[in-house]
C-alpha cells in the first residue's frame, strides 16, 4: 500500500516507516533527505538549518567544508565539564600541512610539560603529541633553532636582570 500525498499533510501521531525514508526535492529528482532503515543513519543533500541546540554524540565530528565560521569568540577543548581528575592528555589544535610529504603540527597546552607549545612534525599516541620545537616570529621577535637562538629584529629593552652565559658580540 503506498501512501501518496498530491497537497499538504499533517500527521498528528506517530508515524513509522519500515523501510528508508526518503524525501525527495520540488522537483522530485534527487533524495533531499534519506534515513536509511538498516543503519538509522541520515543525509541531507541541501542545506540543513538548526533552530535549536546542535547535540552530537559520537566519537568522531567531521566538517567536510572550505570556510568555517564560528561565532564564539571563545572555543572549549577538553570536554563540555571541568575535569575531575587528570587524563594526561595534551589540549590545542593539531593541523596537517605539506612539507615534501604529508605533516601535522601542533600548538596548545602539553600536559607532561606544562607549557604552551608550537610543534612541527608531530606524533599523535593517544592525545599526547611530540615533534619538533616550532620556529616563531612575533612582531619584531623572532625564535629559531628549537628555543636556542633569539633574534630580535628592533631595539630590546630589559627591566630587569640579564644573564649571559655565554659571549656578547656587538656589530656596532
Amino acid at each position: 500500500v503506498a501512501l501518496q500525498v498530491a497537497g499538504g499533510a499533517t500527521i498528528d501521531k506517530n508515524a513509522y516507516v519500515g523501510g528508508n525514508f526518503v524525501v525527495y526535492d520540488a522537483g522530485n529528482t534527487r533524495a533531499a533527505f534519506t534515513v536509511t532503515n538498516a543503519t538509522g543513519d541520515a543525509a541531507t543533500h541541501n542545506d540543513l538549518t538548526v533552530g535549536g541546540n546542535l547535540i552530537v554524540n559520537g566519537t568522531t565530528t567531521t566538517v567536510n567544508s572550505t570556510v568555517t565560521t564560528v561565532d564564539d569568540p571563545i572555543i572549549t577543548l577538553g570536554g563540555d565539564t571541568a575535569p575531575g581528575s587528570n587524563d594526561g592528555k595534551d589540549k590545542g589544535l593539531e593541523f596537517r600541512y605539506y612539507d615534501g610529504s604529508a605533516k601535522l603540527g601542533f600548538y596548545g597546552f602539553d600536559r607532561g610539560t606544562s607549557k604552551f607549545v608550537f610543534l612541527t612534525d608531530t606524533t599523535n599516541t593517544s592525545e599526547v603529541i611530540t615533534g619538533t620545537a616550532g620556529d616563531l616570529v612575533a612582531g619584531s621577535l623572532n625564535l629559531t633553532g628549537a628555543g636556542t637562538a633569539l633574534d630580535v629584529d628592533n631595539n630590546a629593552n630589559i627591566d630587569g636582570t640579564l644573564t649571559v652565559d655565554g659571549a656578547i658580540i656587538s656589530n656596532v
